[in-house]
């Protein structure tokens, strides 16, 4: 069996049942793999995804299949594509559930199929390393086209510059779109460091408490573990898949200093330029 992973972002100015058309011109089956932002995130209405599922792809089913990754619940016509619940089990049981939904007979192992020490983190599994992420909000709601944004600029950005700003007056809720975008995005993630940036020493003191968590060699001054964090960040090691988020950073006097760089993404909340 072959599988080829591909990251369907489908063009918004596209139509739904033709992005969906253009996953069947590969042979085989198409996996389709939901999880917690796949229907809610984006430009297009629960309806339209309706829509497309009673129609196209139940026209198609037997070329579609699904994985659900979320505990919450799905669009009611998700029921076309038979999605097998993948949230709270482990290695062994998501393998079986995919393959019996596949069709695919399971191969015997004589060892382990996961390498030793691989990062790898099932659905309902928080990043590794998750720091003072303020609650996630249950009735946020109203902001999908501005997360959408926030993602695909992080995403698309530059490698080594991935850094987006979230500007307002004070109120109007940057804090809590910071937090739902780390909540959304976590399994993206597997470190997530969340530093309050309205003072200056206390988010020295934040940032540079990362070193800790990364497990570096480093002593107690504020100036050696924030050079020692950055220069962690930039060559991702531990890890290379993380996310660091300054909330409330109006005083720009140390971004020279403070701003990390690397294979991760930098979100800001400020009231300045």
């Amino acid at each position: 069996v072959r599988a080829t992973p591909h990251r369907w972002d489908p063009p918004r100015e596209v139509p739904l049942e033709d992005s969906l058309g253009d996953l069947l011109l590969a042979r085989g089956q198409v996996l389709l793999v939901l999880n917690d932002w796949f229907f809610e995130l984006g430009p297009r209405p629960a309806g339209e995804w309706n829509d497309v599922l009673r129609g196209f792809v139940a026209a198609h089913a037997d070329r579609f299949a699904a994985v659900n990754l979320t505990n919450r619940p799905l669009l009611p016509a998700t029921a076309v594509l038979e999605p097998v619940g993948l949230w709270g089990v482990g290695e062994d049981e998501a393998e079986a559930r995919l393959l019996g939904r596949l069709g695919i007979e399971p191969r015997r192992s004589a060892g382990r199929r996961i390498p030793p020490g691989a990062l790898v983190r099932y659905p309902d599994t928080p990043p590794e390393v998750w720091g003072e992420v303020p609650r996630r909000n249950p009735r946020f709601t109203g902001r999908d086209d501005l997360l959408t944004e926030v993602q695909e600029r992080l995403m698309d950005a530059e490698r080594g510059n991935a850094a987006c700003t979230l500007l307002g007056m004070s109120g109007i809720g940057k804090t809590q779109i910071a937090a739902e975008y780390a909540h959304r995005f976590s399994p993206d993630y597997d470190t997530v460091w969340w530093v309050s940036s309205d003072d200056r020493n206390v988010q020295r003191d934040r940032f540079g408490e990362l070193a800790v968590e990364l497990g570096l060699p480093v002593g107690n001054e504020p100036g050696e573990r924030i050079r020692a964090v950055r220069e962690a960040l930039r060559r991702g090691d531990p890890q290379s898949r993380w996310l660091v988020v300054f909330d409330g950073w109006d005083d720009i006097r140390d971004v020279g200093v403070m701003l990390p760089h690397g294979p991760g993404h930098v979100l800001i909340t400020s009231r300045n330029r």
